[in-house]
């Protein structure tokens, strides 16, 4: 079991916040770090949508189920039933006591207008990303402060050994765990394969689910690089309408990131495409 990064800040705001959300792909660490909050006593119960009979119950009555839930509820997976989006909503309306509900969702709450109406005012957003190499290695550096502040010395980075394993492993918690390398890549395929015929699907329908994996490839191969979709497209063959939509899906499940165009001139930096990075090496 990993320490994360976020978790102070999980506290802090739950501290002072009706609500929480906190986002992230499947398999980085939300259901985890909930249950962590659950036994430091942070929270007082934990519920989870992703139990078909539960969601079942909550959908059939929305009202009566969030009205037992206690202050201090987990919901995992809420995305699933947004009938209990409204209810959350007059329940936090009635008190706006701090830290009443945690709720944890692997997509993002703008793709649904019941989770994003609900939000307003009432949550703050966190997103958990998959593990940092600190938090790997058990460490607290900031290696941003650290850049700034110590002179660069051998020791800090690793060698193209060191380094490549780092990067075929990534920081899926579960991937960081298997030690076979074999498994690992299973275990990648299998996370591909059910993000593209579940998730997806569920999100907002795919057509072409080979050009969804022939995109996510791309997108590896290329980090960092601009999002040019007319090229994406000549290269899926997929129409640029099509493909937008799609790109938007893996953004709406925390996949794939658009990470904003970098000039001085803040006119330029907006109106820029930006460049399209996957979640994780």
């Amino acid at each position: 079991m990993y320490a994360r990064c976020l978790t102070e800040r999980l506290r802090r705001l739950l501290g002072v916040m009706p609500a929480v959300y906190l986002q992230g792909a499947r398999q980085t660490g939300k259901t985890t770090l909930a249950k962590q909050l659950l036994e430091a006593g942070v929270l007082r119960d934990y519920v989870s949508f992703d139990d078909p009979l539960v969601r079942t119950a909550a959908q059939r009555d929305p009202v009566g189920f969030v009205r037992n839930l206690p202050t201090g509820t987990a919901l995992d997976e809420a995305q699933l039933v947004p009938e209990v989006m409204p209810v959350l909503k007059m329940r936090i309306d009635e008190s706006r006591a701090a830290g009443m509900f945690l709720l944890t969702g692997s997509a993002s709450p703008l793709a649904n207008a019941q989770v994003a109406d609900a939000m307003v005012g009432r949550m703050v957003a966190l997103q958990l990303l998959p593990l940092a190499q600190a938090e790997i290695a058990g460490s607290a550096v900031n290696w941003v402060a650290q850049a700034f502040t110590e002179p660069p010395t051998s020791a800090r980075y690793p060698d193209a050994a060191d380094l490549t394993a780092r990067l075929t492993r990534g920081g899926y918690p579960v991937a960081v765990a298997l030690d076979d390398p074999a498994a690992r890549a299973e275990w990648l395929r299998s996370y591909a394969d059910a993000l593209i015929t579940r998730d997806l699907q569920t999100l907002g329908g795919v057509e072409r689910q080979d050009a969804v994996l022939t995109l996510l490839r791309l997108l590896a191969a290329n980090p960092c690089a601009t999002a040019n979709i007319a090229g994406l497209s000549r290269e899926t063959g997929v129409a640029q309408a099509t493909l937008s939509r799609y790109l938007s899906l893996l953004t709406n499940l925390f996949v794939a990131h658009p990470v904003p165009a970098w000039y001085a001139n803040l006119g330029k930096r907006l109106l820029k495409a930006p460049k399209l990075m996957l979640n994780d090496t």
